[in-house]
């Protein structure tokens, strides 16, 4: 091989360095994917949900023409049956309908890492500004479904 082959080669090589090390500066370190993940989010139990908050909801909101309606912008089902005795779901997707489908809108009004922050309670509880009807939960339920968000805190996801 020529001195000319073997310096460019050797240019060539210097280049391509530079140029992958230009492109891990300008990216920055490799991520191990322990920074770009946040912790995983317990979700509330679903068969709590469905047999103390749901009923809690579709009584004081669903039934009521307020949140029943299909225009609403948090829309509930009213469930004329309570979920059976022998269900016992551990998932949200486990749940039949139309539970379901309620849990994860209740959901989207609910901050799981701020619980009291939740805005369906201070609809629920009809803190100024929050909420264009009455006070549509009790001290009761909006501790029952509090207590309901909480859960997800603790143990495993």
């Amino acid at each position: 091989m020529s001195a000319k082959k073997r310096a460019a080669r050797r240019i060539a090589l210097a280049l391509g360095l530079c140029a992958w090390g230009g492109s891990l500066a300008a990216c920055g370190t490799v991520d191990d994917g322990t920074r770009t993940l946040g912790p995983i989010q317990r979700l509330p139990d679903p068969e709590r949900f469905a047999r103390q908050v749901h009923p809690q909801l579709s009584s004081a909101c669903a039934a009521a023409a307020c949140h029943g309606r299909e225009d609403a912008s948090l829309r509930l089902t009213a469930s004329p049956e309570p979920l059976p005795a022998a269900s016992h779901p551990v998932h949200p997707l486990d749940l039949p309908q139309p539970f379901l489908a309620d849990y994860y809108t209740v959901l989207a009004f609910c901050d799981l890492g701020f619980p009291e922050a939740s805005q369906l309670l201070a609809w629920g509880a009809d803190e100024p500004g929050s909420h264009p009807g009455r006070a549509a939960l009790t001290p009761a339920a909006r501790e029952e479904i509090l207590s309901w968000l909480r859960s997800s805190a603790g143990g495993p996801p």
